[in-house]
């Protein structure tokens, strides 16, 4: 006898349709997903502040592994790879024979830790902030000179539409249309708008480098951006107005297109100075 094939059982389900079929029924639990930090990590980071905070002193040579293991109460292969991490960092060295020793990382570790010494070390959050800024006021201002010596028509055209987009796209003006004055409270939705316009301010800069031609600039500003993401909360308060950003961006921009290296570097140079200054003065407020 011949069977009699049921064509709704050969129809395959679309998972992602499924899924929405049932959040509109009802039927799923809409979760975040759990994001776990690696063991090694977690090891790293308890040993980083130790080290960035004074406890292990340079020279100083750490627990062996097993003691380590011992003490954290986990596996020692758990700490070989924590160790790695603290390795490439620049605050450890490992020699088979002499064991773990803690470095100065003044001296041997790289920009990455920045975000660990605003978090763990015992200098001043607002020397290191400050250090920062003059570091952005060094690479950008360059980075603004070579653009307006290298950027193309086509460069300045796309650079003009951001800027556009940005205006008109971001919603970064105060509700009534005015700017916040200095020692006035923002409302939320400004506040959040001044965290908005410190990454487009950064996202300018970034945009400049690329057309600058100069390779080393743009891996240099890449060093100061971790800062900026990682602390946005803190940076926001470079924002006097959202308002002066886009106007200089525009002051900039027109300097450029005229080819006026001069003009556009000092434009920058008295912005970065500026907003710096604006910045430090109100950290702690």
């Amino acid at each position: 006898m011949k069977k009699t094939r049921n064509n709704n059982t050969d129809i395959k389900r679309n998972p992602s349709e499924s899924i929405l079929n049932d959040r509109k029924m009802g039927k799923v639990e809409i979760l975040e997903p759990i994001k776990k930090k690696k063991l090694a990590e977690e090891i790293a980071e308890k040993i980083r502040r130790r080290i960035l905070d004074g406890t292990f002193k340079p020279g100083e040579k750490l627990p062996a592994e097993r003691e380590l293991a011992r003490r954290m109460n986990v596996n020692r292969g758990s700490i070989r790879e924590g160790l790695k991490i603290l390795q490439q960092l620049g605050l450890i060295s490992i020699k088979h024979g002499d064991g773990t020793r803690v470095l100065d990382f003044f001296q041997t570790a790289s920009i990455e830790i920045v975000n660990y010494l605003l978090n763990d070390s015992p200098l001043e959050r607002k020397k290191i902030l400050s250090d920062i800024m003059e570091v952005r006021k060094m690479i950008c201002t360059e980075i603004v000179k070579l653009a307006a010596r290298n950027a193309s028509n086509e460069d300045i055209e796309e650079l003009r539409k951001q800027l556009e987009e940005t205006k008109t796209g971001g919603g970064l003006s105060h509700p009534e249309g005015k700017e916040i004055s200095e020692g006035h409270e923002a409302p939320e939705k400004e506040d959040k708008d001044y965290g908005e316009i410190v990454v487009k301010d950064f996202e300018f800069y970034e945009n400049l480098s690329k057309i600058s031609g100069n390779l080393i600039y743009k891996l240099m500003l890449n060093t100061v951006k971790p800062p900026f993401k990682f602390f946005k909360p803190i940076f926001k308060k470079l924002v006097h107005s959202p308002t002066d950003v886009l106007e200089t961006h525009k002051k900039i921009l027109d300097a450029i297109a005229a080819r006026n290296e001069k003009l556009a570097t000092e434009i920058a140079e008295e912005y970065l100075t500026r907003t710096a200054e604006f910045f430090l003065n109100n950290i702690d407020k």
